[in-house]
């Protein structure tokens, strides 16, 4: 550590980052919360390829939890689809629950960015709006948004 320290280079704290590009497996269910927020959650399909030691190649699809809030959560609910490419950035959080006296664990990405890839022309994709960099959790109204 003390090396590290002399080249400048010192963490501290923790990060909690995800980054993924895959393919929704579901198209995303829009839910509110109590107090009217939107929830948009989906699924997202991760796939990677391997050469067996017979040579053949052998597809392993991984599947993440996606949960989006906000104003994200009603773009998302618009424009993608089942089957979409996507690039997300997040945050991994593990939600609990006790149902019939055992307890539940779920892990999520909760996701702060993205940006959809291939699958559709660029027109198409000149419809979707450009993600912001801030978070859009707050309450802005649609119609101020300038796209």
């Amino acid at each position: 550590m003390e090396r590290l320290k002399q080249y400048g280079v010192v963490m501290s704290g923790t990060v909690n980052k995800v980054i993924l590009i895959g393919n929704l497996g579901n198209t995303p269910e829009l839910k509110r919360s109590d107090s009217g927020g939107p929830i948009l959650t989906f699924s997202l399909a991760t796939n990677q390829r391997k050469r067996s030691a017979n040579g053949e190649y052998i597809d392993h699809t991984e599947w993440h939890n996606i949960v989006v809030f906000g104003k994200q959560a009603e773009i998302l609910h618009q424009y993608a689809t089942k089957g979409s490419s996507i690039y997300i950035e997040g945050k991994l959080r593990t939600r609990s629950w006790e149902s019939n006296n055992r307890k539940h664990y779920k892990v999520e990405v909760v996701l702060s960015e993205f940006m959809f890839t291939g699958n559709k022309s660029n027109e198409e994709y000149a419809a979707v709006p450009e993600q912001p960099s801030k978070d859009l959790s707050s309450d802005v109204d649609l119609e101020d948004i300038p796209f």
